[in-house]
């Protein structure tokens, strides 16, 4: 299924027509089936999970397909011979559109990694198995220590080793429900599964929600070093490979980590054991991305946003702008005067960019929906920054650019949002700033930015600011 951006948002929920509790009871994610959420299943989590199928048979499966890799390299003698092949042949790394998880920037699906990488990640079990360790968790711990080995490859290489188990899960749900499902082929044990409405060549396969994380923990390097912390030894020996730890890439952490680990069998067999001991599913009750908000914003009563904006009276830019700062204002009298703003914020600490970006185009969708308005809000889904472009027919545009106030606010200003311009191919574009607190000198200087271009008689992307702070003021169109 090719990835798509997200521009007109299906929860499986709300396509089959099933109340998205029953998904939360039975602890199940409610996917979009035609975007991919970033979440990853985390294989180290599967032995932790809830669901008693997956840490029985589901956990069998995973372990058993990564013994087989670690069996076959331990009696391979040289690359290339008949059990290494076998051990690349074992370490499946196919996409898995199924479960609607990942970054969403796969031209397509169903592809395997490059086999460099697969050839990398064995010599790297190879070299740990001749130290005497056959911790089978040193597989989720390969991004630790490999490059371009990340949150999407242990997702997709849990997923294959347990897509029996996902498929039965599955089916059961489906069953319970009475969903619409077929037969599928002996992949998915035959199973009668949903098909995807977006592609029909593949199921929907639900994921339990105690396996995912934003990110793996070996993926991430705060993750890691956050365990050596905890570890005096490790950290020590740590330590004396880093010098200052400020001043390399991610690159260099993780070549100097592989060094460091691999002398000595006892070091890495704690390493391991430390990073599987701490890894956590996604705290939904923090929500820091905005995953679970975002489909509360989507599954809310869309007949509160009726008649709030107006659809455009002509068809030129203006009106499309006009549009779009009706939205904007909409959304700005919900975070300043009907405590919307508590949804960006966790506690006492702002949840993250994306949070804020898909609680807006939340809002925006469900604001250009309710009102029959011909404008359509679009995001990248992808792993980097979410643009939002707002087209009305096939020429006329718009892009808002959304920042955090204690974020890059004036380079977004500078270059992000020309950027998104130059790629939408319009000269109109918004900056809308979501105000959390140190904002600082950045607002002026963006403003300094703006007048800057008018001067030179080029058109300076507006500049929006709402106040998200719990105690709030009064923000203003500049």
């Amino acid at each position: 299924m090719p990835k798509r951006n997200l521009r007109n948002p299906v929860l499986f929920s709300s396509h089959f027509g099933i109340d998205p509790d029953k998904l939360a009871s039975a602890g199940l994610l409610d996917p979009i089936l035609n975007s991919d959420t970033q979440l990853f299943i985390d294989p180290l989590l599967v032995r932790k999970s809830d669901n008693k199928h997956i840490r029985k048979s589901g956990k069998d499966e995973l372990y058993h397909s990564l013994g087989k890799v670690v069996r076959l390299l331990t009696i391979s003698k040289d690359e290339g011979d008949a059990a290494w092949i076998g051990a690349f042949e074992a370490l499946d790394l196919r996409e898995r559109p199924e479960t609607g998880l990942g970054y969403g920037s796969s031209s397509r699906s169903g592809s395997s990694r490059p086999p460099e990488l697969r050839h990398a990640i064995l010599r790297t079990i190879k070299e740990i198995i001749s130290l005497g360790v056959n911790d089978l968790d040193m597989i989720p711990f390969m991004p630790a220590f490999q490059d371009d080995v990340g949150a999407d490859t242990l997702s997709d290489l849990a997923t294959n080793a347990m897509l029996p188990t996902l498929s039965k899960l599955t089916e059961k749900f489906s069953k319970k429900h009475d969903l619409a499902a077929r037969n599928w082929g002996a992949r998915y044990g035959k199973r009668k599964l949903p098909a995807n409405p977006f592609d029909d060549r593949y199921p929907i396969i639900s994921v339990p929600r105690d396996l995912l994380r934003e990110l793996p923990i070996a993926t991430d390097w705060s993750d890691v070093k956050r365990v050596i912390s905890t570890n005096r030894e490790l950290r020590e020996n740590i330590n004396l490979m880093f010098g200052n730890i400020a001043k390399v890439t991610v690159s260099q952490r993780k070549a100097a980590l592989k060094k460091a680990a691999l002398q000595s069998d006892e070091l890495l067999q704690k390493l391991i054991s430390a990073v599987a001991a701490a890894a956590d599913s996604y705290d939904e009750k923090a929500d820091l991305d905005g995953i679970f908000i975002f489909r509360q914003l989507l599954n809310s009563n869309h007949k509160a946003f009726r008649n709030l904006i107006s659809a455009p009276k002509g068809t030129d830019k203006s009106d499309l702008m006009s549009v779009v700062l009706a939205i904007i204002t909409v959304f700005q009298d919900l975070i300043e005067k009907n405590d919307l703003w508590k949804l960006l914020w966790h506690c006492d600490r702002p949840r993250k960019e994306r949070a804020a970006q898909l609680v807006f185009f939340g809002i925006a969708k469900i604001l250009c929906a309710a009102n029959n308005i011909d404008i359509n809000p679009e995001s990248n889904s992808g792993g980097g920054p979410v643009d939002f472009a707002f087209s009305r027919g096939a020429k006329e545009k718009l892009v808002v650019e959304i920042k955090l106030s204690k974020g890059q606010v004036v380079a977004g200003y500078r270059r992000q949002l020309e950027r998104y311009k130059a790629a939408a191919g319009t000269n109109l574009a918004v900056m809308l700033i979501i105000d959390v607190g140190g904002i600082g000198r950045k607002l002026r200087d963006i403003e300094h930015l703006a007048e800057k271009a008018r001067e030179s008689g080029d058109r300076a992307s507006e500049i929006f600011v709402v106040d998200a702070k719990p105690q709030r003021s009064a923000s203003k169109l500049r």
